[in-house]
């Protein structure tokens, strides 16, 4: 007991500063409001205090966004998927705390940018991601292309005012919804016997279509198999918004395979409120809090630096039978060997070998994120030996001078092979000439979802002078063969000589 009765009486006269009470002169908004940005720029971050009239009820709305120059140029490099989502109950003012989140080359998310709110509106959320914007060095800087949150309306209309898109001159930027959250969505709206039939119809268009036409099937058959009470829900928040929340249409990026939910800043406001609990969260000031959030990301920072130093610098035993793929980074060697290690359970298990085509290709999901040898390449390799040298030296060359980023810019069809067959050419002429094929139709997939909030003769027109563009451009090149490349290079020479 004494013990204790000196831990307490230690603890009244060294109270810990991130806790408020309602006794201290400093306890109101304003006040705790002034205090955060003045203790957030004393640690070293980019500090701006807003406030914004609220469209719904004219009300002032304040808020707070902060971010250091290091997690900036994180989130200007590697920002093209941006993840964010918002968490309560972690201070005494109740205001809310908005966590942004990226991928970087390592494949670590990192946090790189706060935003505390007194109301989850989306004006005071959209003039915070202005500044962020404007931090970055404006929309050039801050290279969004995919955003994902959960479906808060809030969040959804903070980023369409603050990334405008092609009305503002701006690339256009798609807002995406969380996988997770959507399926939680619809269960909840969609529960009972007589929604049985029109679930199942929408769970299929959320998840397992491949194609557009695919998924606006499902969601007709929900339509029609739908009680009349629901019939005008589906087709309002499900067919209006498919582009939003259906893996159909996101089937032509890897990257966004592999990142459907928002999971990582789930986590991360996990760790915020385990770290010291919900109810001692209650009791902290704004800057405490913001304290707290200091520490963790400087430990996810930590995180991130080991990780890059050990990106390349293991060779796992598992693969020595395939000392090419010991050149891989190290998470990619480990999900291969997780891979082989599938293959083999499943074989053990006396499953069939899936049928593949002759380019080593597969439709499972894994290879469309990963554009790597899945378990039913692995499997078609032990009975068959279908992997050959070229194919491990193509799957080095993915990562030769790469990291994650590489699904940034990659297309599902990435290990497309039937060109490099046609031409003959070496190994890497070959994944050269994929490299730049993929950036052509990364670029119309990129068209076609800018221009599909535009009429349909607008955007057919826009569409079309596009292909017309880039044919006009490549005609020539496409009529060339080895006289003209002759030609070409002896008027360079001749022009050197001069």
């Amino acid at each position: 007991q004494d013990v204790l009765n000196a831990g307490r009486e230690w603890k009244r006269k060294n109270p810990d500063e991130r806790f408020i009470s309602d006794g201290t002169e400093r306890c109101g908004v304003f006040e705790q409001w002034l205090d955060l940005a003045d203790g957030l720029e004393q640690m070293g971050y980019l500090t701006r205090n807003i406030t914004v009239l609220r469209k719904s009820d004219g009300e002032d709305s304040r808020g707070t966004v902060y971010s250091t120059p290091q997690r900036l140029e994180v989130l200007r490099h590697r920002g093209h998927l941006t993840l964010m989502d918002s968490t309560h109950d972690t201070n005494w003012l109740g205001w809310y705390l908005y966590t942004t989140l990226v991928r970087d080359e390592h494949g670590s998310w990192r946090p790189v940018a706060h935003i505390f709110t007194e109301k989850e509106d989306g004006d005071v959320l959209a003039a915070a991601l202005q500044v962020l914007k404007q931090w970055c060095g404006g929309s050039g800087g801050w290279n969004l292309r995919y955003i994902l949150t959960d479906d808060s309306a809030s969040e959804q209309r903070a980023f369409s005012l603050a990334f405008p898109g092609l009305e503002a001159g701006e690339t256009a930027v798609t807002h995406l919804l969380c996988l997770f959250h959507s399926e939680q969505t619809l269960k909840r709206n969609l529960s009972g016997p007589a929604c049985k039939k029109a679930y199942r119809h929408l769970q299929s268009a959320l998840r397992y279509r491949k194609t557009g036409p695919g998924c606006e099937d499902s969601i007709r058959s929900a339509i029609d198999s739908a009680p009349d009470s629901k019939k005008a829900y589906i087709e309002k928040e499900w067919w209006n918004t498919q582009r939003q929340w259906a893996m159909a249409y996101r089937q032509h990026s890897p990257l966004l395979l592999q990142v459907s939910t928002t999971s990582p800043v789930e986590g991360y406001h996990s760790v915020v409120k385990g770290t010291e609990g919900k109810a001692i969260l209650q009791r902290f000031s704004l800057l405490g809090t913001a304290k707290l959030v200091d520490g963790i990301d400087k430990d996810w920072d930590f995180r991130a630096a080991a990780a890059a130093r050990n990106f390349r610098s293991k060779m796992l035993p598992q693969l020595r039978q395939y000392p090419a793929l010991q050149k891989m980074p190290t998470p990619i060697q480990r999900m291969i060997c997780d891979e082989i290690r599938a293959s083999e359970q499943e074989m053990e298990a006396g499953e069939e070998a899936r049928e593949l085509d002759d380019a080593c290709r597969c439709d499972c999901l894994w290879f469309r994120k990963y554009q790597l040898p899945c378990r039913h390449i692995w499997t078609q390799h032990a009975l068959w030996g279908t992997l050959k040298e070229e194919d491990f030296q193509q799957y080095i060359y993915m990562f030769e001078d790469s990291g994650f980023e590489l699904y940034e810019r990659i297309g599902t069809e990435y290990y497309e092979r039937e060109i490099e067959e046609e031409i003959g050419a070496p190994v890497r002429r070959r994944l050269d000439m994929r490299e730049v094929l993929d950036s052509v139709k990364s670029r119309f997939y990129e068209l076609e979802e800018q221009v599909a909030g535009l009429p349909f003769e607008e955007a057919n027109r826009v569409m079309q002078w596009w292909i017309d563009s880039l044919d006009r451009v490549t005609g020539e090149v496409r009529k060339a063969g080895v006289e003209e490349f002759r030609q070409s290079h002896l008027h360079r020479v001749e022009d050197n000589l001069i």
